[in-house]
């Protein structure tokens, strides 16, 4: 897909009348690719449960677009996977960082799986709270995390269950999660904050 440049004003005329998630999927990038590019320039997305407020006919509020700022950019460059503008290599991880990453990988323990859904994470609680609630109100736009839809089947109740243990160990390593929706989820330490990005990876195997 094609590399695509907007300015604040067009970009925020965007994503206010196309839900995130169907306008990232245009554009070939994820909703918290799209998410990103907003937040760099400063311009506000709807909240969680826009849209289904808006197709019931309740009141909503569209955010304006603030004046942008002497560091905000003024264009903003939308590329797909494979098609990124800026060739320049990640800076070098420091030797120290480097090392405090093998001693957390080295004291890292399994993390147990549990076989039912019983007492899940506050975070995976409250996904699937919001989709039980747009089920009930026949809303058309689900708030679900991209490609991890809730669905009743049994891979739908893995994936839960899988990222119900990951977010309590994160929890159990000392550090902090904050955030209910998938786009806002972030690790928190006293040092750092670091954005969580939950992305499932399919590989299709063919049995002959």
């Amino acid at each position: 897909m094609a590399t695509h440049e907007f300015t604040r004003q067009e970009l925020y005329e965007l994503v206010w009348s196309i839900p995130m998630t169907k306008l990232a999927e245009r554009y070939g990038i994820s909703g918290n690719g799209l998410a990103k590019a907003c937040r760099k320039a400063a311009i506000p997305v709807p909240e969680r449960g826009y849209w289904a407020k808006l197709q019931a006919g309740k009141k909503t509020t569209r955010k304006a677009l603030p004046a942008a700022k002497r560091d905000t950019p003024r264009r903003v460059i939308i590329s797909p996977p494979g098609k990124r503008e800026d060739p320049s290599p990640p800076p070098l991880v420091p030797e120290s960082v480097t090392a405090k990453i093998e001693q957390a990988i080295q004291a890292a323990k399994p993390v147990s799986v549990p076989e039912t859904l019983s007492n899940l994470h506050r975070i995976v609680a409250g996904w699937v709270d919001e989709e039980k609630r747009r089920r009930r109100d026949g809303s058309r736009f689900s708030w679900a995390v991209p490609g991890l839809p809730m669905d009743d089947s049994a891979l739908g109740k893995r994936r839960l269950r899988i990222l119900s243990a990951l977010l309590k160990a994160i929890e159990a390593s000392g550090y902090t999660l904050k955030g209910e929706g998938y786009r806002d989820v972030q690790i928190q330490s006293d040092a750092m904050t670091i954005e969580l990005v939950l992305e499932e990876r399919i590989k299709q195997a063919h049995h002959g």
